[in-house]
């Protein structure tokens, strides 16, 4: 009995590292996200007409995080949204565009060959540990 058991155990650990995380899957991404944080910057720098297309795209990137992490109907169902079975709140609650802008700002200064897709990935839980 006690071997079957250290099998079981073995088999969950090896299970459980042995699976793919949400973030190794790979997501289509559209408009402004694909671009560089070295454009980005440009973008914002230089005052182009693509610096609102940036902006905006991260608003929506956050709000849609926020929409999909709060999926009421899957908290209420039993089923696990995305993130969790229960809501977890407005991560960007006591920010604004300007403050997210400048947080991308930075970041994008700091690494220009990310993506912005990959910036706002890490302005999430940045966003989440600030706003505990």
């Amino acid at each position: 009995m006690r071997c079957y058991l250290f099998d079981i155990v073995a088999l969950a650990a090896f299970l459980s590292f042995g699976v793919p995380s949400a973030q190794a899957r790979h997501s289509t991404v559209y408009g402004p996200g694909t671009a560089s944080c070295a454009e980005w910057t440009a973008a914002r720098d230089n005052h182009t007409r693509e610096e609102l297309g940036f902006v905006y795209w991260v608003g929506g990137y956050v709000s849609g995080y926020n929409a999909f992490a709060n999926n009421e109907t899957a908290a209420e169902s039993g089923r696990a949204s995305a993130f969790g079975a229960r809501p977890i709140g407005d991560v960007a609650e006591g920010s604004n565009m300007y403050g997210i802008a400048a947080w991308m700002d930075n970041y994008c200064r700091q690494n220009p060959l990310d993506s912005v897709v990959h910036a706002a990935g890490v302005l999430i839980p940045t966003l989440m540990v600030r706003g505990k």
